[in-house]
């Protein structure tokens, strides 16, 4: 008897660990879904374009839907003034440019954000006169350019 007590004893002993529940654990998308944030620095260049990006992305969705909302206006102002104040800064990858062709970059870059800029006032232009499809043209310019100008003008880890 004192056996078979025993062995009942030992086995709820043994078994009290399995039947404890730890505490749930957030839900997580596995490791290859997760969305790794970029470490950017928090510089005057990098807080004007998170601020153009944010508007270009409202302004990309009415494009691609085809109709502009009333706040289109507003949100190529948005991104005039960002990327003016943008093209004051010299970009990020400049300290990565040898010496020699630093200038030459930093005059590239600043044409690139007056052409960009220009783009910003035609679809300004065109958005007043309601002209959608010219507008939806020149979001698709935008978006070029901007393509663009990170590859040739961001670091490499961007």
């Amino acid at each position: 008897m004192k056996k078979l007590l025993f062995l009942l004893l030992s086995s709820l002993v043994a078994a009290a660990p399995l039947t404890a529940q730890d505490a749930p654990k957030p839900a997580q998308p596995p490791a290859h879904k997760q969305k790794k944030e970029k470490e950017r620095p928090d510089t005057d260049i990098e807080k004007a374009m998170k601020k153009m990006g944010g508007a270009f992305r409202k302004l990309r969705g009415q494009a691609k839907a085809g109709a502009f909302t009333s706040d289109a206006v507003d949100l190529v102002a948005t991104m005039k003034a960002a990327a003016t104040e943008a093209a004051k800064h010299d970009p990020l990858k400049t300290k990565e440019i040898p010496e020699a062709d630093r200038a030459k970059f930093v005059a590239d870059y600043k044409a690139k954000m007056d052409e960009f800029n220009t783009t910003l006032d035609s679809l300004t232009a065109a958005l007043k006169a309601g002209q959608t499809a010219d507008a939806v043209a020149l979001v698709g310019k935008l978006g070029k350019l901007q393509h663009g100008g990170h590859e040739e003008f961001q670091p490499k880890d961007y």
